[in-house]
């Protein structure tokens, strides 16, 4: 069970962060985006304290790396992080003010020897590396052809490429119809990017880009959390808090956090509104 939360949360009202344009250009294009400083130093030192001590009985650690589900109300830190306004903010913009969280993920990859036939994250001592996506959707006439959710991956540590323990991505697959195309016998895509990032940065990324772990030949465990936000339709979601934790949340942190709300009670929507965000519906009918 998290601990009793606190209700420093009542009166805090997320800051504005605008997406310009080129940002949304980017992201469209290729799927992805870098945001520099995304968290202080106070911010991040407390997530990384609520990460060691969570990891501290979070189960046996396989092939170097730990990716394990965490509550964001565990901590007041993270529950803190969920509104953070240089990142959220641009969720909104990317997605819609209709949105609520996914369960967090906490990601911890330990130091392994240098090798050309190194131990693969994800668990089942893999000799590949595990490129997916979070939502397949190649089915014929699937209805999804877009982003549903967006992941925002925090660097606790520093994370000097290549081979760090980030996450690697291929800009632009999650546009793709069709199968991640490899030359026969490769471990990677023709085309990736493994970030250079430094603690306190972040990446955005739509769960439709193929992604997956790197190594980690750093002498270093380096460390990150990724915070995940969906349409509020889409039937994955953050367990909801008991009533007594939502009471102690400001009217957005609640609502990212699952709370029931009917018709255009949404408090984001006011949020949107207020900064001069689209917030009505297209017209179904136009009359020419």
């Amino acid at each position: 069970m998290p601990p009793e939360s606190s209700d420093i949360f009542q009166g805090y009202t997320m800051e504005f962060t605008p997406l310009a344009p080129e940002q949304r250009d980017h992201f469209r294009e290729h799927g992805y985006l870098i945001v520099k400083n995304a968290l202080d130093d106070n911010l991040r030192n407390r997530v990384v304290a609520v990460g060691d001590r969570f990891m501290e009985t979070a189960g046996p650690i396989h092939n170097y790396y730990a990716n394990r589900y965490i509550d964001l109300t565990f901590d007041d830190a993270l529950v803190e992080l969920t509104t953070n306004s240089r990142t959220v903010p641009l969720v909104v913009q990317l997605l819609s003010y209709n949105i609520h969280l996914m369960r967090g993920h906490l990601i911890y990859k330990y130091p392994q020897a240098a090798s050309d036939e190194p131990l693969y994250p994800d668990g089942d001592g893999r000799s590949f590396r595990n490129w997916h996506r979070d939502l397949n959707n190649f089915t014929p006439d699937h209805p999804i052809r877009g982003t549903v959710a967006i992941r925002v991956g925090y660097c606790l540590t520093d994370f000097p490429s290549p081979d760090a323990g980030v996450t690697m991505l291929v800009p632009g697959s999650h546009r793709l119809n069709e199968a991640l195309r490899f030359k026969k016998g490769a471990l990677d895509p023709p085309e990736f990017i493994e970030p250079s990032l430094k603690a306190g940065d972040a990446y955005l990324f739509s769960t439709s880009t193929y992604h997956t772990p790197a190594v980690n030949f750093t002498r270093d465990t380096t460390k990150a959390l990724l915070v995940s936000y969906a349409y509020r339709w889409w039937a994955q979601q953050h367990p909801t808090p008991p009533d007594e934790v939502l009471e102690t949340m400001d009217p957005i942190t609640a609502q990212l956090f699952c709370q029931p709300r009917e018709g255009d009670d949404v408090p984001l929507r006011a949020w949107a509104a207020e900064h001069g965000l689209p917030v009505e519906d297209p017209p179904m009918r136009v009359f020419v």
